[in-house]
């Protein structure tokens, strides 16, 4: 099955925006308020910290940079918006080429 680069960086786009969405920490609820008193130490749950996937840094930077650019190439059908593009994916795909999967951890094989 041959794949153009076009159909590569939108598999990588959905991939990576799930993987972004899936990632995304939203509170149940928001904190208490304050009533101007120190806080003391936090009680301890009994759960581990979850170690942060080291696909992490590389899913924000992709979101980040795809929304800069999403905004200063607002026009979809401008050339100039897609060939920055396809230089942005390139560089995003070649990111994640550059990447020893061997060596990742569970979190950063699953992101």
């Amino acid at each position: 099955m041959n794949r153009t680069p076009g159909s590569l960086s939108r598999i990588l786009s959905i991939a990576l925006l799930a993987a972004s969405l899936c990632s995304t920490k939203v509170p149940a609820q928001t904190p208490p308020k304050t009533t101007g008193t120190k806080p003391g130490p936090a009680p301890d749950s009994g759960e581990a910290k979850v170690p942060e996937s080291e696909m992490r840094a590389i899913i924000e930077y992709y979101v980040a940079d795809r929304g800069s650019l999403s905004r200063s190439y607002p026009v979809a059908t401008s050339t100039a918006r897609r060939e920055r593009f396809r230089k942005f994916y390139a560089d995003a795909l070649e990111r994640i080429r550059k990447l020893n999967i061997d060596s990742l951890t569970e979190e950063g094989k699953v992101d």
